[in-house]
């Protein structure tokens, strides 16, 4: 009837919102990114896991010298090292789940590399990406993570971080079953990677909304200061980035696992060396 208001016509009939259905939305969003942000650290975990429990295949089906192997690392270590100084502005300006996204793309791109990289040059090139990418996606899951931890209001990075161990537990132990069933390098790692990144995609999805991981005010004051040329890092924040222990620390990893690598190679070489039909005497391979 003309004239008569109903409830949906007129706004101030319709019965106010309810708080509680609205904050149970907001904490099922918090949870989904919760479980997502945790598949993420365990993907992550994984790929990282099984491309290093695959290394003395990789060595021995190129014939890899120690020099060339300890090369070989470097790139790695060089590439996550360089990206780590990008991350932060990489993540401010896609936010975390793009930068999660597109780091795991270059990442995984560099894991399929390795498996069926047919020489060193293209070796390395697979690990500086693989090194790059995941400087990048360690950073955008931890700025992901540290949000999460804030709207949830209880402290579980350690959880997240627990799951990245889990996932290189996971890595190690599919590589190990891989390399003891013969399974080539050149089907282990590219399997490994689409999976990898279908997990990945399928977890970013349930991130919280983007919000262009929005900075502190501390952050903010120091962009503005060493952005105002073009937007470029000050020369102290990149000195920082190369000594903070975690870079260091990463470093160091990368170089104990060359040295322990190529140090288990020279025992056998040598051995094969002296028991070769030429050799002066075949007593040696006794």
């Amino acid at each position: 009837m003309a004239g008569v208001a109903t409830t949906d016509d007129d706004p101030r009939l319709q019965p106010p919102p309810d708080p509680d259905a609205a904050a149970l939305l907001t904490r099922d969003a918090v949870d989904a990114a919760r479980r997502a942000v945790g598949l993420v650290f365990i993907v992550n975990g994984f790929a990282f896991a099984s491309w290093a429990a695959r290394l003395p295949a990789i060595r021995d089906d190129l014939d890899l010298t120690p020099a060339s192997l300890g090369l070989v690392l470097l790139a790695i270590s060089g590439g996550s090292v360089t990206m780590l100084t990008l991350a932060g502005g990489i993540v401010r300006r896609l936010g975390p789940a793009a930068a999660v996204l597109t780091a795991a793309s270059v990442a995984l791109t560099g894991l399929f590399v390795l498996g069926v990289a047919p020489e060193v040059w293209l070796l390395a090139i697979g690990m500086w990406l693989l090194g790059s990418g995941v400087g990048v996606w360690d950073v955008a899951m931890n700025v992901e993570a540290a949000e999460v931890e804030r709207r949830l209001g209880r402290d579980i990075m350690p959880r997240f971080h627990a799951g990245f161990s889990l996932g290189t537990v996971g890595g190690a132990g599919v590589g190990a079953l891989a390399a003891a069933g013969d399974v080539p390098v050149r089907v282990h790692l590219p399997v490994v990677a689409v999976t990898v990144m279908i997990g990945a995609v399928l977890s970013v999805r349930r991130f919280l909304p983007d919000r262009h991981a929005a900075a502190t005010p501390a952050d903010q004051a120091g962009g503005e200061a060493g952005g105002e040329a073009g937007g470029r890092p000050r020369r102290g924040s990149l000195l920082a980035a190369w000594l903070e222990p975690r870079t260091l620390l990463i470093g160091v990893m990368v170089f104990s696992m060359g040295r322990r690598t190529t140090g288990s190679r020279s025992p056998s070489s040598t051995a094969t060396a002296r028991c070769t039909p030429w050799a002066p005497s075949r007593s040696a391979c006794s």
